[in-house]
């Protein structure tokens, strides 16, 4: 016979897996909804897209400038990426993650051959598949890439330890200029995004931190050591050549008077190397499993409520 102990563990396990069966289940609907929605919008192409939630496929490209992978250096018009270290806790030991980034304040350009419009990536829901680069080091970390040591200390990331160097795992996800991206959002004016310079200036100064080479031409001094002196000098010339740019600018394209955002009423923003036939095969055996998984586990747990209260009663 249980005891009040047991019952009372038994009901709570139930009744938080009966929440996750629950959960499971809306939430596969929620993506069979986002299925039929993508199935039941026609792809737009640029020059004749309207005001409004719309599909595009076409090439990424730079809009300002090419930006560098943070881990591989690599050209990209977008990145994300994460590095994580191995540590014990315990009698347990997990992969910890100790820095994550991306250039999600980073505007794009898609190019569909009828014209070109600007990608907002800050809001969207990227699906970048694999990632485009992947490292992970030895059991002891002796046999981590100098440029990723580089990345470690630039970042202030623990590596070391007494007997060496701490496992390490580093990934990247890349949208590289000429990569085919499949892209779901809201078109939108271009108010302040090509007029905003803070913006533009923002973008070229975390382009310089991400590059070794040009943090050195900052280093007046040469001591190994950008101080703050030496950035707010290298911030107040950037500000002077880029004015002078922007000042000898033509007039932009009437293509990038337009920006792909999210919406304030249609609220879905994809951004996916996938295309809209893998897109929808992956929604369709996630929506199906979740429904399908949640309903057995929720009513299997509700199930097992039911019959451990026959037997109390």
């Amino acid at each position: 016979m249980r005891s009040n102990q047991d019952t009372f563990k038994l009901t709570a396990y139930l009744a938080i897996f009966a929440g996750i069966g629950i959960w499971l289940f809306f939430d596969g609907f929620k993506k069979w909804r986002r299925k039929r929605l993508i199935e039941n919008i026609p792809t737009s192409k640029i020059r004749s897209m309207a005001m409004g939630l719309v599909e595009l496929y076409g090439q990424a490209t730079p809009w300002q400038f090419i930006l560098k992978g943070p881990l591989t250096g690599r050209d990209c018009v977008f990145y994300k990426y994460m590095v994580e270290r191995y540590e014990r806790r315990g009698k347990s030991s997990s992969w910890v993650k100790v820095a994550t980034g991306g250039s999600y304040d980073n505007l794009f350009h898609i190019d569909d051959g009828t014209g070109i419009v600007l990608i907002n990536p800050r809001r969207a829901e990227l699906n970048l598949d694999k990632p485009d680069f992947s490292f992970e080091s030895g059991l002891f970390g002796g046999d981590i890439p100098s440029n990723l040591v580089s990345f470690l200390d630039q970042n202030d990331i623990k590596y070391q330890t007494w007997f060496g160097k701490h496992r390490m795992r580093f990934r990247e996800w890349d949208i590289c200029p000429n990569d085919q991206v499949y892209i779901l959002g809201t078109v939108k004016k271009n108010g302040n995004f090509v007029s905003d310079f803070k913006m533009k200036l923002n973008d070229r100064l975390r382009e310089i931190k991400a590059k070794p080479e040009e943090m050195k031409k900052i280093d007046s001094d040469g001591d190994g050591t950008v101080s703050v002196y030496e950035w707010e000098q290298a911030v107040a010339k950037l500000k002077e050549e880029m004015m002078e740019a922007q000042l000898r600018q033509p007039e932009q394209p009437q293509e990038t008077s337009f920006v792909i955002d999210k919406g304030q009423e249609e609220t879905i923003f994809i951004v996916s190397e996938k295309s809209e036939k893998d897109l929808l095969q992956h929604l369709n055996w996630q929506s199906l499993a979740e429904i399908i998984g949640g309903a057995l586990l929720a009513s299997g747990c509700i199930f097992g409520f039911i019959k451990m209260l026959t037997t109390l009663f």
